[in-house]
């Protein structure tokens, strides 16, 4: 259908389990193929090594799970290092390096972020990070935000930002679900163009 496929999975393990998970999703063929794969990086963002290596191998792509919007997450998330800033933070900046050594001048990096789209940036202590890299931002529709919220939650970075919205466009039902994805779709990209 030409569509990109994020599997939303959120795996992480220790790295020689975490390889082999990312073979059923990332290699063409797999039994799970996707483009790009969510991951966990809360047992050390280096455990993910093979996922990233995979992922770059194939041309696939990975979302790191870096300030979840389930309030469970806080604690641990927005748990501050010894430099000061939170973990959520660190996770960011880690991929970051990791982008900015494989990425070409003026394009995204391959590996995102899972940011959820009703996280305080300031409280959680996240900034705009460079390269620019995908968000995948969990939270619009039925947990609260709104396309308006766009740009507002993600200000300069609003553009590189995918909206996931699920449970309130499924809530339209079978024969309604095509034209609300696409009405819903419409009021994404106005907002981002601003």
């Amino acid at each position: 259908a030409g569509l990109l496929v994020i599997a939303d999975a959120k795996r992480g393990d220790i790295g020689s389990t975490m390889a082999d998970y990312a073979q059923a999703w990332l290699p063409a063929g797999a039994p799970l193929e996707a483009d790009a794969l969510t991951v966990n990086p809360y047992l050390g963002v280096g455990a993910l090594e093979g996922a990233f290596a995979l992922a770059e191998e194939h041309g696939k792509g990975l979302f790191v799970l870096a300030a979840t919007s389930n309030p469970e997450a806080t604690v641990l998330q927005r748990a501050t290092t010894a430099d000061g800033e939170t973990v959520s933070a660190a996770v960011i900046a880690e991929v970051s390096r990791r982008n900015a050594t494989g990425t070409p001048e003026g394009e995204w990096g391959s590996f995102g972020f899972v940011i959820g789209a009703t996280v305080d940036a300031v409280e959680a202590g996240l900034t705009p990070f460079a390269p620019v890299a995908p968000i995948l931002a969990p939270g619009f529709g039925a947990q609260g935000a709104t396309p308006a919220d766009l740009v507002r939650r993600f200000g300069p970075q609003a553009a590189s930002v995918i909206a996931s919205e699920s449970r309130s466009l499924l809530s339209a039902g079978p024969a309604a679900l095509a034209e609300t994805i696409a009405d819903r779709a419409a009021q994404y990209r106005e907002v981002s163009r601003g």
